[in-house]
């Protein structure tokens, strides 16, 4: 993007410009990648704070909206996705964000306002961090609406449904003729391409674990307590609102890469609400079930909350010597840094029970697959573990000495491709920088890539199944123990 290229309109993802504006708008101020990417979750906190303590200051006690808005800056400028890992990164960074939007509006739609009503304002506001969810990652406006709307309804706050709608409207007719509509176009288009794609339509383990494995009984558990005890004293509009965000809360951990359960935030807050509300009213039966349950809830995330506010300290305290440059060098650039071993070390899984493998014996029994072939080179089952810095560099200057020419694009038949950011080639038009399916850019292509042993094995082979049934010839160029290069003939 900072060299001009559009998400949707120029290449392929799943995810909308609100992920990366922050970022390269401090890089067009002249700042290197590294302190762009810091400032940007910085100034992404501090745009998000005055709702957040809006948010919490109207509809939680005190110190809740405090620790809570704390948590939501946590949330947005963490350098990890959260878990229990030490390691630290900026990856899924999105999620964390859209994480910060959800619960803003999970608690606007379920709780009341205390004190004077302000439904149009709160309407209007509703309405700006759905269009948020909508510009960073689609997902989550899928997954909440429901649960939202419902809230809203059950609480007769039908004036805050009808100025959401309008300003709704409102902010899509801006964002429309902000962004242009090649960008919704390509945006639908992504989406669906990554919603049916075979490759990576969701992330870790499958959803019935999520909801139901011994890990998560607990976690899941929780949220049901929660809807229990919101309906059994009489609070129907956060019950059912909560039931129907229940499902869609599971849906988005399950995507997130992670899976880690950070609506167990909300929830809680959520539940120190209603429970405040229970002891005004002289109901400390149901004061104390909310606040068991909400205790439960931070119990569970605590260990994903202290990964979280101990990144940045990590990162600070990070030995450098265990670091190398992940990108080229080039003048912005040299502040990006991979883990040593994680860029370099070349670690392999080989299938050796594949056909024609010393223990192959049972192959078809385990089901594995014939080695697959492009032009008669054969491709064996092989897959990386680690040091794709290592191969980026490597293969970048392989093609180099294939000659490959300066300008070309490339599709590269692996879930990695950016052999642009070591050798002077071009970014493959709309290509996708992490391939999601259907030969994303194939027709703006000059070369096809196939490495011998890849970091992503099914997606490898999937990629090659539909390379053999595209409607091109692929002509051998060059070929190492690395990779085969093709010139597509069209």
């Amino acid at each position: 993007m900072n060299s001009g290229l559009w998400p949707h309109v120029d290449f392929v993802t799943p995810l909308g410009i609100l992920g990366f504006v922050p970022f390269t708008h401090f890089m067009g101020l002249g700042y290197s990648v590294g302190d762009a990417i810091l400032y940007g979750q910085v100034a992404f906190a501090v745009c998000l704070l005055p709702l957040t303590l809006y948010v919490g200051l109207t509809r939680l006690p005190a110190l809740a909206a405090y620790v809570f808005g704390l948590l939501m800056v946590l949330f947005a400028m963490a350098l990890t996705y959260g878990g229990t890992g030490p390691g630290i990164s900026m990856s899924m960074h999105y999620n964390r964000w859209a994480w910060v939007i959800a619960s803003l509006a999970v608690l606007l739609a379920l709780l009341p306002r205390q004190g004077r009503p302000a439904q149009l304002f709160d309407g209007v506001l509703l309405a700006l961090l759905f269009s948020l969810l909508i510009l960073l990652k689609v997902t989550f406006f899928v997954a909440l609406v429901p649960g939202v709307l419902v809230a809203l309804l059950l609480q007769e706050r039908r004036r805050e449904i009808v100025a959401a709608l309008v300003a709704g409207v409102v902010f899509g007719a801006v964002l429309l003729v902000a962004l242009g509509p090649d960008y919704w176009f390509g945006y639908a288009a992504d989406l669906l391409n990554v919603s049916g794609s075979e490759v990576r339509p969701h992330t870790g383990v499958p959803f019935a674990d999520i909801v139901g494995a011994p890990g998560n009984l607990a976690i899941t558990a929780v949220g049901f307590m929660a809807f229990l005890f919101l309906h059994r004293a009489g609070h129907r509009p956060q019950a059912v609102g909560l039931l129907l965000l229940l499902p869609g809360f599971m849906f988005i951990t399950w995507q997130n890469f992670g899976n880690d359960p950070k609506w167990l935030v909300p929830v809680s807050a959520l539940l120190v609400a209603m429970a405040t509300k229970a002891r005004r009213l002289g109901d400390d039966s149901d004061a104390s079930r909310f606040l068991l349950v909400a205790a439960l809830a931070c119990i569970l995330y605590l260990p994903s909350t202290l990964t979280l506010a101990v990144s940045p300290l990590r990162h600070f305290g990070s030995d450098p010597a265990m670091f190398e440059p992940m990108l080229a060098g080039g003048p912005g650039q040299e502040d990006i840094y991979v883990r040593r071993d994680r860029g370099y070390s070349m670690k392999a899984e080989q299938f050796l029970d594949a056909p024609g493998k010393p223990w192959d014996r049972y192959a078809d029994l385990m089901e594995m697959p014939e080695p697959t072939e492009i032009a008669g080179i054969p491709f064996p089952n092989c897959e990386f573990l680690a040091g794709s810095v290592n191969w980026l560099r490597t293969i970048s200057t392989d093609l180099r000495n294939m000659g490959v020419e300066e300008g070309a694009s490339l599709f590269t038949a692996d879930i990695l491709s950016a052999f642009w950011l070591y050798e002077p080639f071009r970014p493959l038009q709309n290509g996708a920088p992490w391939y999601y399916g259907e030969l994303s850019g194939i027709g703006n292509a000059d070369y096809v890539v196939v490495p011998k042993c890849g970091f992503a094995e099914r997606v490898r082979q999937i990629i090659i199944f539909e390379l053999s049934e595209a409607p091109f010839d692929y002509q051998v160029v060059g070929e190492n123990e690395r990779v085969a290069l093709f010139r597509i003939v069209r």
